[in-house]
């Protein structure tokens, strides 16, 4: 039997710090690194693919969306430019993206 797809959106930050880019998604709290803006970005992805595939596997994903205040929607949602309050601690993370990720 075919699951529903649904999706979320999550916020992508990537920070440069010497000579790696560090990219982080405060909704998962998931991070990763890279070379690049765009690998660290890929990489990020792939972390958060893996975290989330994770939770489906324990049966916990809407555990967590729950505590983490996730709002899953049926179909892609469209996108919105909305001003992002960042906490005091991300106040030098100049690469900031909003994405919406399809979850099988």
């Amino acid at each position: 039997m075919k699951k529903a797809r649904i999706f979320i959106i999550l916020t992508h930050i990537i920070k440069k710090e010497e000579k790696m880019f560090f990219a982080h998604c405060p909704e998962l709290d998931v991070g990763s690194q890279g070379e690049t803006i765009e690998d660290a970005e890929n990489n990020l992805k792939d972390a958060i693919v893996l975290y989330l595939d994770t939770i489906e596997e324990l049966g916990i994903r809407e555990d967590v969306f729950k505590k983490r205040k996730i709002k899953m929607y049926s179909s892609k949602p469209k996108p919105s430019f909305r001003k992002i309050n960042i906490p005091r601690s991300y106040n030098n993370f100049p690469y900031i993206t909003l994405d919406a990720m399809a979850l099988a």
